[in-house]
């Protein structure tokens, strides 16, 4: 790894290790960002590292209360002067409370759990000067309500949620991994 990515951000650096494995081996991946949300230095490593080639790895995460995105620009219209480069600014969760959208729903296998929720996905432009189309997920199911992200504009939005929502059983992996391998360490030490 070059001096300048190891100067990056923690999920910069991830997002390069793991377009690095899948290039190695010639398999598509995807990286499940928990707790560091939608960020631009996320965004702008993918698409220098996806470049004008076929994408070998994808990101889905979340996406702060917050943020705003943008819809395709209209069309132009012929007229002189430089043509829009978004249409209008949406606030994502607001779109919870917007009656003119229909939420499908599905029953999903969610943390271990069947789950029944209801979802919406659309394709937005987000990033104010960055203007990265991306697939936005809207997810309700009980008290919970979240927007989740992906760079992947072909997946499906019941998928997007289930790879989330395994996020967590590739933590319990990690930690158990962590405990395993300091118990043998304190083993060899006696």
């Amino acid at each position: 790894m070059n001096d300048e990515v190891r100067q990056q951000s923690h999920v910069v650096q991830v997002i390069h290790q793991v377009y690095h494995v899948a290039s190695i081996v010639k398999k598509k991946g995807k990286v499940l960002l928990d707790r560091y949300f939608l960020s631009e230095p996320a965004i702008k490593a993918w698409k220098e590292l996806s470049g004008e080639h076929e994408t070998l790895l994808h990101i889905v995460t979340k996406v702060r209360r917050s943020y705003v995105a943008y819809t395709d620009p209209p069309p132009r219209t012929g007229k002189p002067g430089r043509p829009r480069i978004h249409g209008e600014r949406v606030k994502l969760f607001e779109l919870f409370g917007d009656q003119s959208i229909t939420f499908q729903t599905a029953t999903l296998l969610l943390y271990g759990v069947k789950e029944e929720v209801s979802y919406y996905g659309v394709d937005l432009l987000w990033k104010e000067g960055l203007y990265q189309k991306l697939r936005f997920v809207w997810v309700s199911y009980g008290n919970i309500k979240s927007v989740l992200t992906s760079t992947d504009l072909e997946a499906d939005p019941t998928t997007i949620i289930e790879l989330y929502a395994k996020r967590t059983n590739i933590e319990c992996m990690f930690r158990a991994m962590k405990q395993t391998m300091a118990g043998f360490f304190l083993s060899f030490l006696d």
